[in-house]
């Protein structure tokens, strides 16, 4: 929806009037930069009605150029002073726009930033679940290793133990027999 007193798209901005600073003053700083760039003058007005008010404006409009002489020099620097704090302001505000359009800019790199954090946050979850996966798989195997495996590997070894008694146990009934005093002609 669009503002009915905003100018169209393609119109420009109407130029200045005096009417913009007599009731409620325009707070746009380039409408105050005509005002003072051109030194217009204020439309000369009695807030009396009549005779009176007439004979005021009357007086008011003889007095202007009597008063304004004098003051010259003062008005010309307050003209100049008034168009420099302009100037400043409209710095100020382009400056403004400025920090306006790096907030923005800086808030989209931190929409970025949080969501490629929490991109990298999924994948680190990921990651750990199938660490945490595969550690319990391992601890599982060791497990049945150590049960099965160990136990296995026990058996193995008590029967090679065994075997290896048998055999030494034959090789000293053997070597007993190759060195008995009967078999040597000793007798005992």
């Amino acid at each position: 929806m669009t503002d009915p007193e905003s100018p169209a798209p393609s119109e420009a901005p109407a130029e200045p009037t005096l009417e913009r600073f007599l009731e409620q003053p325009t707070e746009e700083v380039a409408d105050w930069r005509w005002l003072w760039q051109g030194d217009r003058e204020f439309p000369i007005a009695s807030h009396r009605d009549g005779l009176l008010g007439r004979v005021v404006v009357w007086v008011k409009r003889i007095a202007r150029p009597l008063v304004r002489a004098p003051q010259a020099d003062l008005w010309d620097r307050q003209r100049q002073f008034n168009l420099v704090l302009l100037a400043h302001l409209e710095r100020l505000r382009d400056l403004g726009e400025g920090l306006d359009e790096l907030g923005r800019d800086v808030q989209r790199v931190q929409a970025e930033i949080v969501g490629d954090l929490r991109e990298v946050q999924r994948d680190l979850v990921g990651d750990l679940e199938k660490i945490n996966t595969d550690l319990r798989e391992l601890d599982q195997g060791f497990a049945v290793f150590k049960k099965d495996g160990l136990d296995d590997l026990a058996r193995q070894t008590d029967a090679l133990f065994s075997l290896l008694d048998q055999k030494i146990d034959r090789l000293r009934n053997q070597a007993t027999a190759l060195g008995s005093p009967r078999r040597l002609g000793r007798s005992q």
